[in-house]
């Protein structure tokens, strides 16, 4: 039997694989002669909300799905399933969000998949490394109170990312 902790590592370092490999396939799919359809019918800060929406959402999915299956295979830890499900949430958006702009941004290199991995695991780690707090408080079923700091970083964290996007990527669309 898996300790809480364990189960805690375990189960973020599975979301943080998908939602890596999630978040590189968006812009890499894409043809370049469908970006350059794509360049004369949107502008790119549609291009670039309507890619963080669907990776934002497409990671709540698989972050909802890895717990479902984690509560199966392993008997599930969490004492408050409300504060674990908002920080589920807000952990997935946040990495999903941060792994989108910098796939955006890396998406013209040659070799773009490696170079948003390198560049983009130190934009979300304070995200990871938050989340994974949060949910050890509500795996032992601490005060919602003590987290709720934690909780609004994450989100000024998305923002962030956001903001940046729409700045830096009408730039790399233009090339």
């Amino acid at each position: 039997m898996l300790t809480p902790s364990t189960w805690n590592a375990l189960f973020w370092i599975a979301i943080l694989f998908a939602l890596v490999n999630n978040s590189i396939k968006s812009f890499n799919i894409e043809s370049d002669k469908r970006w350059y359809f794509y360049y004369f019918l949107f502008r790119p800060e549609s291009i670039i909300i309507a890619k963080m929406l669907y990776n934002g959402f497409f990671s709540v999915v698989i972050g909802l799905v890895t717990w479902f299956l984690y509560g199966i295979v392993m008997q599930n830890p969490v004492q408050d399933t409300f504060l674990f499900l908002v920080n589920l949430v807000s952990g997935c958006m946040g990495i999903a969000i941060g792994f989108t702009m910098v796939s955006a941004i890396a998406h013209k290199a040659q070799n773009s998949a490696t170079l948003t991995a390198v560049l983009g695991f130190p934009l979300i780690l304070p995200v990871l490394l938050l989340t994974i707090k949060i949910s050890k408080h509500a795996i032992e079923g601490l005060e919602r109170s003590l987290v709720y700091q934690q909780l609004i970083t994450i989100w000024a964290i998305i923002l962030i990312s956001i903001a940046t996007s729409l700045l830096l990527f009408p730039f790399s669309w233009k090339e």
